[in-house]
């Protein structure tokens, strides 16, 4: 009997609305060229605007989430009714302009290499994507207060938090792949 009243209880809630991350891509590329590997690694090392700790990086992918919340009062509470997220992410890419008239062996070695590397940068915004979602999340699952001010400075710290957590981890994720080369993006 009681597990039909609980349930009842939560179906009467009500519904918060909560969407999926927007996501807004850009895409940045420097121009190399070249006609061996050796050709295309020194123009890589010499044209890469990605500078980290003094060292040059093939690609670069920036992600900055921003938060929007709307609140309703009642009854002395302050409660969320709503949260959206949006996820700008900036891509920074070699385009090997001269690629379709070179030779078919280098295309495909360069292929693979692209391939790799893309898919590394994707891991980056993947990890301004989860972010994004779990301050949705977590915002979403506050518990009211019973001023506004309160509930939007602790939304707002809480998102900060998670922002810090996720930051982390995107620096953890270059570490643990050596910034791609693990995941085959080495060129030659």
């Amino acid at each position: 009997m009681h597990r039909v009243k609980y349930l009842l209880s939560l179906l009467s809630l009500p519904t918060l609305v909560f969407a999926e991350p927007v996501v807004e891509t850009n895409i940045k590329y420097y121009e190399i060229q070249g006609s061996s590997p050796y050709e295309l690694r020194h123009q890589l090392d010499d044209k890469s605007p990605v500078i980290l700790d003094g060292e040059r990086l093939d690609a670069d992918t920036e992600w900055d989430v921003h938060w929007n919340f709307k609140w309703s009062e009642s009854k002395n509470q302050c409660k969320i009714d709503s949260v959206t997220t949006r996820v700008n992410v900036e891509y920074t890419l070699p385009e090997w302009v001269n690629r379709d008239t070179s030779r078919r062996r280098l295309r495909e070695k360069w292929d693979r290499y692209y391939t790799a590397l893309k898919e590394h940068e994707k891991g980056h915004k993947d990890i301004g994507f989860e972010a994004a979602y779990d301050i949705e999340e977590a915002i979403a699952a506050m518990k009211p207060e019973a001023h506004c001010q309160k509930l939007e400075k602790q939304a707002n710290a809480l998102a900060e938090s998670i922002i810090h957590q996720y930051v982390k981890r995107d620096k953890k994720y270059d570490r643990i792949t050596r910034h791609g080369l693990d995941q085959g993006a080495t060129f030659p």
